[in-house]
């Protein structure tokens, strides 16, 4: 079960895009954040190549994030971007997992 992120003090949802070299210390911070819920490499715009959803109280709380990592990780992270949604107001769709069931498999034909 998840909970509702709002419900317990969070009021923003941020997917952070980077383009970094994925040491192992940038891994050790990254999988020891309690603030980020999922971290993932990719492929995608404009050359990045790391993925962070992270969870915040506030602004502030958000800001202080992205300065820890600009500020730990300067000569590892060559571009940072953030795409930033509100807990809170003009949720279309809130986030859960309760649908997972209803996908059906591909067939292996």
């Amino acid at each position: 079960m998840i909970p509702a992120l709002e419900k317990i003090g969070f009021e923003i949802l941020a997917l952070n895009f980077l383009s970094a070299d994925l040491t192992p210390e940038l891994k050790d911070w990254i999988s020891k954040n309690p603030k980020i819920i999922f971290a993932g490499t990719g492929e995608g715009a404009e050359g990045y190549t790391l993925l962070l959803a992270s969870i915040h109280r506030n602004f502030t709380d958000l800001s202080e994030f992205i300065s820890e990592i600009k500020k730990l990780f300067a000569s590892d992270v060559h571009n940072l971007k953030s795409f930033i949604s509100s807990l809170k107001v003009d949720v279309v769709k809130p986030f859960s997992l309760r649908d997972l069931e209803r996908i059906q498999p591909k067939s292996s034909e």
